[in-house]
């Protein structure tokens, strides 16, 4: 026993070689279609003027620069013919008129860098998110301060982001909404906030958010079983909201590298 134990001592004191981490870059996208699913109801201006896609297609370049072997992006699995379809579609010439970042960022960008049909992989996972329960039962246990609260919160961030967006590029709002900061942000309204809705023998909020997080942990779970062998470098393309529980995840593992957003778009 003793022999044993030393033996393995020894060779833990070995150095063992590192295994090259794979990059990750997570881009937590605003829907620039906008197609009101979310709880903040911010307005976006038309991506297809002159503007706004030059500075598209300035942020295409910088991802391009990246190399991305694989992008993930917000399909669910089961989604992955549709997906494929869709972007056979835009290879074949299609689809240049649509506005949402699945067209004007993701499929873009793959196609400049030739990248096929299944290497742009369906991740999502959706889970439950009972907001109209939450409403109601936040509102039937006498929590009229918390929701005026978080309805504030909503309130203040749409404001922000509304005028963020008409004075700044679309680039500058990326890397607006990928700081740490805008990560305590979006966390802490789960865990502050939402997780307090519901009285002693209902637990609305803490379920809701406790579903978002579950949703979440799918999603990186999925991206981690479809990582082609060999590859090196990825990037996840989700809604902002997502990027903050992704961004804890993928730091959490030696396997990869999470770089930096403002490293790519400066």
């Amino acid at each position: 026993m003793r022999l044993a134990l030393v033996l393995s001592l020894i060779l833990l004191s070995y150095p063992i070689q590192a295994q090259p981490k794979i990059q990750v870059v997570l881009l937590g996208m605003y829907h620039l279609n906008n197609p009101g699913q979310d709880v903040a109801k911010v307005k976006v201006d038309d991506v297809l003027g002159e503007k706004r896609q030059a500075e598209i297609r300035w942020v295409v370049d910088a991802l391009k620069a990246y190399g991305p072997e694989q992008i993930f992006t917000e399909y669910s699995p089961e989604q992955q013919p549709r997906l494929d379809s869709l972007y056979r579609a835009y290879r074949a010439g299609g689809r240049r008129d649509k506005r949402g970042e699945l067209d004007q960022i993701v499929f873009r960008l793959a196609n400049q860098l030739g990248l096929k049909p299944g290497q742009i992989v369906g991740v999502d996972d959706t889970g439950d998110f009972p907001y109209d329960s939450l409403m109601k039962v936040a509102n039937r246990a006498g929590q009229q301060a918390l929701l005026s609260e978080m309805n504030r919160t909503i309130t203040d961030y749409t404001s922000w982001f509304n005028t963020y967006l008409r004075d700044h590029t679309i680039g500058e709002v990326l890397l607006a909404l990928n700081t740490a900061e805008q990560y305590r942000w979006d966390l802490g309204g789960y865990s502050n906030l939402v997780s307090q809705v519901g009285g002693p023998e209902n637990s609305v909020g803490a379920y809701l958010t406790a579903e978002w997080y579950k949703r979440n942990i799918y999603t990186h779970s999925h991206i981690l079983k479809r990582i082609a062998p060999g590859t090196k470098r990825i990037l996840v393309v989700f809604g902002a909201s997502h990027a903050a529980v992704l961004n804890h995840l993928f730091g959490l593992s030696n396997q990869f590298e999470v770089v930096p957003l403002p490293r790519l778009l400066k």
